[in-house]
Formats: structure tokens, sequence, C-alpha cells
């Protein structure tokens, strides 16, 4: 079982360094500052929680092809026998937890509670739901290749 911990970019000092990372900021925020960045699975993303963005940064919310970025990247690292996998955004609270709730669909992965920084973040329902809808797409298509 592959652990899904949503966790600030401040926390991002304080783990592995070579623990796999997805990072998530938007247009107007610093990024987070990644130690052992060349030495660690690291995706960067960049949107906004559509559910609480304002109206200037609708053009800029997850994607299908970020969120399809997200699913290959997650299962790369438990194919590498990875047994956790952070993601972080500003606080931890909106975007890194809605994605580690949508990825918990996937099987193998669990979400957990008891290390993320926020224990009970706010759900951004159009990140999670169009996780959750590229979810679906990718194990369909992972069926029909096994059929």
């Amino acid at each position: 079982m592959v652990r899904l911990v949503n966790i600030s970019k401040g926390r991002v000092q304080q783990i592995d360094h070579k623990a796999p990372l997805i990072s998530i900021c938007d247009r107007y925020s610093t990024p987070a500052a990644i130690p052992g960045r060349g030495q660690r699975p690291l995706l960067l993303l960049e949107f906004f929680p559509a559910d609480h963005a304002p109206e200037i940064s609708k053009e800029h919310l997850m994607t299908e092809a970020k969120a399809d970025a997200v699913i290959k990247f997650v299962e790369e690292q438990r194919e590498a026998g990875h047994e956790v996998i952070y993601v972080n955004c500003g606080e931890g609270r909106v975007r890194s937890y809605s994605v580690c709730a949508a990825l918990e669909s996937l099987e193998g992965f669990h979400h957990d509670h008891a290390n993320a920084c926020i224990k009970q973040g706010i759900l951004d329902r159009y990140t999670f739901n169009l996780l959750g809808d590229r979810i679906d797409a990718f194990e369909e298509a992972r069926a029909e290749a096994t059929e």
C-alpha cells in the first residue's frame, strides 16, 4: 500500500530528500524550495483550486493533461517500490489534500491523514472530480489492455 501524504511547502524541507514529491503552486506564488531536487522523483504542477480561486484565475485550473501526469507519476512510483508519496501545496490544505483524496481511489493507494500537515483539509471538488474522471479512464484502459 502506497501512502499519499498532503503537506505544506514549508514541510518539504523536513521529508526524506529522496522521497517522491508532487509539488503544486500557482502562477502567483513562490514554489517550494525542494531539497534533493535532482535526486528524487519530482512532478511540478501549477494550478489554482477551482472552488476557491478568484475569477481571474479560472483559466489556470487542473487540466486533463495534468491529471494524467499525476496518475502516471504515482503509478511509476508504486512500480519503483516507493511506500510514500508526498504532495505539497502552499498550506497542504486544499490542492494537495484534494489530489491525495482523489488518488486514494486508485487500487493500492491510501491517503495518510495521520502524517499530513492538515488532517482534515478542504476538498476542491473540481480538482477531485477531474482527477477522479481521469482515474476512471486510466483504469478502464488498463483493464482493456489486460483482456
